[in-house]
């Protein structure tokens, strides 16, 4: 079944009419009626002409299946889980039943700026050799205080100003090199609503890796930075909503993700081009496998003092196990 396409009347100014690229928007969903409509609209809007839009709910019970089946501003191609497989595995369907040589991931509480998806295809389309770009974001909070907004704001408001100078084209493994220096503690580029990649890039490097539960678009970024250059659009493409019923929040509160990093390491440790050119991961590993069995022995107490799962560190020795055994094992995403 072909793809069905969103038209619009204008065009992104420097593409020739009719060889724009087909941009695919992925929408992940799970449990958000609150806030779909609103995600919809913001890419109905938009002023690019070739779109399709690609939802996969993942088991929702509030509706929000419903809601997206009720949604005629545009056409949509809806795929509907009977039971939740969990949010890696729904980003990585959503890019699987895309068409599009462009990716555009947008969470289903964020919203798209108008002008979003036009600018980045005409970021890419000028750099052949480019294999994201980014932007940066405007933060909506709900229901979260104004002190600890302002908190938020002062941590992760800009983090894409830890890398330093920015071009509209940027060499990706220097970047990739500038964040591997700082410890890789924080996900400079940003949310993937922010994100737009090329689809012969995930082809090269992967999709969102399987074991990494919270940051898993961080993962991803830092893979394809390290083999493309990366495109920075200095202005706010989207909004990131920050409210205490996100699935972020939820995973801090449980510590599901309390691993995250040491996975984020040993992805690009696994990969032998990545080790060879940052020998900083080697190190960092190191000390970070040391840091989590510490944590176990401590019956899964990190280094606040607080409590997390050790089920995660038993599935993390597993792997360890496997790659020992099978060193030719791939474990992260695959197109």
């Amino acid at each position: 079944m072909q793809p069905d396409l969103i038209s619009h009347s204008r065009r992104a100014p420097g593409l020739v009419v009719g060889e724009e690229p087909l941009v695919s928007v992925c929408i992940p969903t799970y449990n958000g009626a609150r806030f779909i409509d609103a995600a919809l609209a913001s890419v109905a809007a938009q002023d690019y002409e070739r779109i399709e839009v690609v939802a996969v709910d993942d088991g929702s019970r509030d509706g929000t299946a419903d809601r997206l089946r009720a949604w005629d501003a545009r056409p949509l191609r809806l795929f509907v889980h009977r039971r939740n497989r969990g949010h890696t595995r729904t980003w990585n369907e959503t890019v699987a039943r895309s068409r599009g040589t462009l990716i555009k991931f947008l969470h289903q509480d964020d919203e798209l700026c108008s002008d979003c998806v036009t600018r980045m295809v005409c970021a890419l389309e000028g750099a052949p050799a480019a294999g994201l770009v980014f932007s940066r974001r405007h933060i909506a909070f709900e229901d979260v205080p104004a002190q600890q907004a302002r908190e938020w704001l002062a941590v992760a408001g800009r983090l894409d100003r830890r890398f330093g100078d920015l071009a509209a084209v940027n060499h990706g493994p220097e970047l990739l090199r500038r964040w591997a220096e700082a410890g890789f503690y924080e996900n400079w580029i940003g949310e993937p609503s922010a994100v737009m990649v090329r689809r012969d890039s995930l082809a090269c490097v992967g999709t969102f890796g399987p074991y990494v539960a919270q940051a898993t678009d961080m993962e991803l970024w830092a893979r394809i930075m390290s083999r493309y250059d990366v495109c920075f659009i200095d202005d706010e493409l989207a909004v990131f909503r920050v409210g205490t019923r996100s699935l972020s929040v939820r995973n801090r509160a449980t510590r599901r993700g309390w691993l995250d990093r040491l996975w984020i390491l040993e992805s690009l440790a696994y990969d032998d081009a990545i080790a060879r050119s940052l020998p900083q991961i080697e190190p960092l590993l190191g000390a970070e496998r040391r840091q989590a069995f510490r944590s176990a022995l401590r019956l899964g107490r990190v280094r606040d003092g607080s409590p997390v799962p050790v089920a995660p560190y038993l599935d993390y020795l597993r792997f360890r196990l496997l790659a020992r055994l099978r060193p030719s094992h791939a474990p992260f995403g695959r197109l």
